[in-house]
């Protein structure tokens, strides 16, 4: 069967996994053949999610009147632990030999480890609005050991194994005959003071996944330029706001994320960030898989999912990184690449 191949890293959960079946679903409406591939470190969990997502597809089907329409779509698991420079190289290996052509490639997996509350913003009106503001190394700790590779565990997790996947399917996304959208998942924590070349894995700072969401705002950005000189391949970032996953119960349990939901419904009055809902977190890379290849898409800016009273709009940030910044920065994660991965050279 052909049909459209979308490849979504840690689609287990949270907002990959939305992502997923809100476009299986759309396959289903549409009668568009259609092959999601779960690239999950977790092959349990993958396979448990590939049946939930399976089980809606024939859901809407049955609802569509044609329990077939449910054989239009396909998913598929692969094992990629982005933190695991080898399991990387492994599974784009696999995706080589497995798909044709891949036409959306979205990089979603990452981690928020959190360690203890700062007593400082314990209070919980200063707590939301910092947390509006995406300050996260304000309110809390966040850990950031280093893997048994020496590289720091958010840093390699978040963005650089991203990177390299991009770096060695980049051959193969050249020569297909189909397009490729390749969709970074980055976050508003993402400034500009946390991109610093001479650190970028963040060693010395104290805000990690800051510093690994700017460096892929920048890897975005210098992707895209790279691949625009001679294929049809193509990169944008994004961000889902601020929703309930299970990077939000890093920060609070659950069950209190539920309760004080109608305070983070009225802050929508105040912050766009909050989209709450992981439907509405993922809106903005479900914009970029839907949207045609015609459509003007903006590579400067950042994608952002923007929670409005009763309705979820996509807006556009700048990306505050330069095309000379964002071309030294895969220089350097090459050069830190080929340390580690002798397919990766520091020329390529």
């Amino acid at each position: 069967m052909s049909g459209r191949v979308v490849v979504i890293t840690g689609a287990n959960s949270g907002v990959g996994f939305t992502l997923a079946k809100r476009l299986l679903l759309d396959a289903i409406k549409s009668q568009s053949p259609l092959t999601v591939c779960l690239a999950c470190r977790n092959l349990t969990r993958a396979d448990d999610a590939k049946a939930q997502l399976m089980s809606a597809a024939l859901q809407q089907a049955q609802q569509q009147g044609d329990a077939q329409l449910v054989d239009l779509v396909t998913v598929d698991v692969v094992q990629v632990d982005t933190s695991n420079l080898q399991s990387v190289a492994t599974a784009a290996e696999e995706l080589k030999k497995r798909y044709a052509a891949i036409d959306r490639l979205v990089l979603n997996a990452g981690i928020l480890p959190i360690s203890v509350s700062n007593i400082r913003y314990s209070a919980l009106p200063s707590y939301m609005l910092d947390l509006s503001a995406s300050g996260v190394s304000k309110i809390f700790n966040q850990d950031n050991p280093t893997l048994p590779n020496k590289i720091p565990s958010v840093f390699c997790t978040n963005a650089f194994g991203h990177h390299c996947l991009v770096e060695l399917l980049k051959g193969y996304l050249t020569e297909q005959s189909r397009p490729c959208r390749i969709i970074w998942t980055s976050s508003r924590a993402a400034r500009k003071e946390h991109f610093l070349l001479d650190d970028v894995e963040h060693r010395c700072g104290k805000d990690p996944y800051a510093a690994s969401k700017i460096i892929c705002d920048a890897a975005s950005l210098g992707w895209h330029e790279f691949f625009a000189e001679n294929s049809n391949v193509t990169s944008y970032s994004t961000c889902p706001g601020l929703c309930l996953s299970g990077l939000t119960d890093k920060v609070l349990p659950a069950f209190v994320w539920y309760l004080i939901l109608p305070i983070l419904y009225l802050a929508r009055l105040f912050s766009v960030m909050m989209t709450i809902s992981l439907d509405n977190g993922s809106e903005a890379a479900y914009y970029l898989c839907q949207c045609r290849e015609t459509e003007p898409l903006d590579y400067r800016s950042k994608y952002v999912a923007e929670g409005r009273i009763g309705r979820t709009v996509v807006g556009k940030e700048k990306i505050p990184i330069s095309s000379e910044e964002a071309s030294d920065l895969i220089t350097v994660l090459n050069k830190l690449a080929s340390n580690h991965l002798p397919q990766i050279s520091t020329h390529s």
